[in-house]
């Protein structure tokens, strides 16, 4: 139990509002044990991947050593503290700007990769930034619905779903490393399966089980989806299909053999560590799919939209730029307008039509 108030690391974690990390803190202060506490903060940003821990199990820490669990907190509380120090002059009441990113990016990852560039667009736009990361891209778009964040990272489907329903503002839209290491604005959906899994051909996957990532995902669901109606392979034509949250945890399940085939964006699979692909095939691959857009709330003013539109473009164009985004798979920003996911729309009417026969 942590007692005598909050020390100063703590308020750090106070002001950022990391879902992942406050779980953490919030569980240790309200009397959990810190193997608990981390069992249930490990389980939050692995999302039920395989291999997640069963908190209820009380060997599961069994065997680590008090060093590299020392180590594993502190890390967790240092990352943080290190990559959105307190401002020294800032009130507690100033203004402060919520920004959304995508699910498939844990706590972790966001104060790893995303920490220079938040900090950078804090000076741009002078005010402060609160990250915020979702459970599943529904949770976003109804955070966008509700105005509970201000700006925040959309995948394609996701973009066009929340601009149609009840209109969000795009400015912007990533440019990304591939694994040649150049920046691109756009990738693939693939669907995937083991060289031994004597599937060949997507009508293989009749009867099979099939992963996909979110049912909101671009590449991990709708490009995916499509392309498997166009070869009259139905979602009741499949087996089982299960929803995995994340692209990784996508690759794994076919990897591992929890699912016969699945769906992911190819980044995610060319970049993939701890996994062979010389044992896996491609079966399918989609038509380029523009990254993700950066939008704000639909009632934010324009001059405001315009000046964090500036922002962004600034920081891709800043001298820095390339220490700024080296820990990122995200390398800098152009200009987007809604026109440049007007493919993505056209997929989500063929959908509907091909649900309908």
């Amino acid at each position: 139990m942590i007692g005598g108030g909050w020390p100063p690391t703590m308020k750090v974690y106070r002001k950022i509002s990391f879902s992942a990390h406050s779980l953490f803190l919030k569980n240790l202060i309200s009397g959990d044990d810190t193997m608990t506490a981390l069992c249930r903060y490990e389980r939050t940003w692995m999302d039920d991947a395989p291999g997640t821990p069963n908190c209820a199990n009380p060997g599961y820490f069994h065997g680590k050593d008090k060093p590299f669990l020392f180590l594993l907190i502190s890390t967790v509380l240092l990352l943080t503290a290190l990559a959105f120090p307190p401002d020294a002059g800032a009130a507690e009441n100033d203004k402060t700007m919520r920004m959304a990113f995508l699910p498939n990016i844990s706590q972790m990852e966001i104060v790893k990769t995303f920490g220079p560039f938040v900090k950078a667009l804090e000076n741009e736009i002078g005010m402060r930034i609160e990250v915020f990361s979702g459970k599943d891209y529904t949770e976003i778009i109804e955070n966008f619905r509700n105005k509970t964040v201000d700006i925040g990272m959309l995948g394609a489907f996701a973009y066009v779903s929340a601009h149609d329903d009840f209109g969000v503002k795009i400015f912007a839209r990533n440019r990304e490393a591939k694994k040649n290491g150049e920046a691109s604005q756009a990738y693939h959906s693939l669907i995937i399966t083991r060289k031994d899994s004597g599937i060949t051909s997507l009508d293989g996957v009749k009867g099979k089980r099939f992963s996909f990532t979110d049912p909101k995902s671009t590449s991990g669901f709708l490009f995916p989806l499509v392309g498997l109606m166009n070869h009259s392979i139905m979602l009741k034509d499949i087996g089982t299909v299960i929803y995995v949250n994340k692209h990784p945890n996508s690759l794994l399940a076919v990897y591992h053999g929890q699912v016969d085939a699945g769906a992911l964006a190819e980044d995610h699979f060319s970049s993939a560590t701890g996994v062979n692909l010389d044992e896996m095939v491609v079966l399918w691959k989609s038509e380029p799919i523009h990254y993700g857009a950066w939008v704000a709330r639909n009632d934010m003013p324009d001059e405001q939209v315009a000046h964090i539109q500036s922002a962004f473009l600034a920081i891709s164009r800043r001298a820095d730029a390339a220490d700024i985004f080296k820990q990122s798979y995200i390398k800098g920003f152009i200009a987007a307008e809604d026109a440049n996911y007007e493919n993505v729309r056209q997929l989500i009417r063929v959908q509907a039509v091909l649900d309908n026969q």
